[in-house]
């Protein structure tokens, strides 16, 4: 239960940064997946931190996913930028 009350707390305000990070890392490339954002990401931040961002980020419209066909039996499940997110990375720049 504590588990999920962290995950579902809101990125701290002061984290800016962090968010800028998580639109470019989505942005620059078609197929990034959670798991790849969050793991580039953990190196210089919080893995909790960062899963709390992209968890925001889709919960106000900012990121979405997609499925991508990649070739294989089950499509890949990618994070996307929606028009807001890039509308916000702008912003961020």
């Amino acid at each position: 239960m504590e588990g999920s009350a962290i995950a579902d707390a809101p990125p701290r305000r002061d984290n800016t940064q962090l968010v800028k990070l998580v639109l470019e890392a989505v942005s620059s490339t078609a197929n990034s997946t959670r798991g790849s954002v969050v793991a580039y990401l953990s190196f210089e931040n919080s893995r909790e931190e960062v899963e709390r961002v992209i968890d925001r980020l889709q919960a106000d419209g900012f990121l979405g996913v997609v499925g991508r066909d990649v070739g294989r039996d089950s499509p890949l499940r990618a994070l996307a930028l929606t028009p807001t997110g890039y509308d916000l990375l702008r912003r961020l720049r």
